[in-house]
């Protein structure tokens, strides 16, 4: 099964002081844990899509060998980052996984558990903790044209409520899953 990997990495981080994702956490830029745990995992290829950063994630992008794609929309909210990662995918593959730039905690082992869930299950594939959804779901390419068309700061969300019933809850033991940085405080908690 072919699975891409669509790392959304176009917010402004206003929250955290701007440019958050070339913040530097124990020793490396934000982005770059999140871009070096989604190459462990298996997933066929990775698209990284940025919007306000975008010299930066072009240097991410050239130094880990995936495809960039720049966002001009960038500035509308989450969800035209996503539609422009759906607008890059291939038509031949099955799904697609959405992974959050400021999300640096998820496991490669996490990553590997969704995609063979998601392979015998073969439609949408959410991880939980503790009760809790979290990141990164993964959608088969059907869902592609209807998610594109939610737009603004919705994302996946909306297409994951319309279609709950659909949906496969995967109990994991990582709690990186739910924790994604979106305040200088949270950044200096981490450096600590």
């Amino acid at each position: 099964m072919k699975i891409y990997a669509l790392i959304l990495a176009g917010g402004e981080g206003k929250r955290a002081g701007g440019d958050k994702l070339s913040k530097v956490i124990k020793e490396k830029p934000m982005l770059e844990w999140v871009i070096e745990n989604t190459k462990k995992a298996k997933f066929t290829d990775i698209i990284l899509i940025s919007g306000k950063e975008v010299e930066f994630c072009n240097l991410m992008a050239r130094k880990h060998n995936i495809i960039h794609v720049y966002n001009e929309e960038w500035h509308l909210g989450m969800g035209y980052t996503l539609k422009k990662g759906i607008e890059n995918l291939p038509k031949d593959i099955d799904g697609f996984a959405i992974v959050l730039g400021d999300m640096p905690f998820i496991k490669p082992e996490t990553m590997n558990l969704l995609i063979e869930e998601f392979f015998n299950y073969k439609d949408i594939v959410v991880p939980v903790f503790n009760g809790r959804k979290g990141h990164p779901p993964i959608f088969p390419l059907k869902y592609a044209e209807e998610m594109k068309k939610v737009c603004k700061d919705i994302g996946a969300r909306e297409i994951i409520k319309k279609y709950q019933n659909r949906v496969r809850l995967v109990e994991t033991n990582d709690v990186g899953i739910l924790l994604d940085i979106d305040t200088l405080s949270e950044l200096r908690e981490i450096e600590v």
